[in-house]
């Protein structure tokens, strides 16, 4: 079965010796291993949901138990240290994942790492592009 590259289409079904069904795992394994540091830089987690729905209380609780929060650099608001705001406002994610990556940087020995901008539902297209671009092919909701 080969990935037709998009999650709404159907996949296609393809014959393949083994030798290139070899070289096809390789290429993979090679393009995730030269995608690895960064995608570890990304949060393995969004907590999103509607302003004055919790998202604070549970992220607050998800902090304190060892999630790692985003880095909030010289002259950006304090709330960036919960949210980032990179997928839903343009300014922020025109930046590129570098600029999103930057934030996570200091949490490659943690488990879990969060944002938890609750407005990040309304941008799924940001969001999967982002992840696929890092090499990210599952997003569970």
């Amino acid at each position: 079965v080969i990935s037709p590259g998009s999650y709404r289409t159907v996949p296609v079904l393809t014959r393949t010796g083994r030798r290139g069904g070899v070289e096809l795992v390789r290429a993979k394994e090679m393009e995730i291993e030269s995608r690895r540091g960064l995608a570890q830089t990304l949060p393995n987690v969004l907590l999103v949901g509607a302003q004055k729905a919790g998202t604070t209380s549970i992220s607050s609780w998800m902090y304190s138990n060892n999630m790692c929060r985003p880095k909030v650099f010289e002259g950006e608001p304090h709330y960036f240290n919960k949210e980032v705001h990179f997928f839903n406002k343009i300014e922020r994610y025109s930046n590129g994942i570098d600029f999103y990556t930057s934030r996570f940087q200091h949490c490659s020995n943690h488990e879990f790492i969060l944002d938890a901008t609750p407005e990040t539902f309304k941008f799924p297209e940001r969001v999967r592009a982002t992840y696929e671009k890092v090499g990210g092919n599952k997003l569970s909701t």
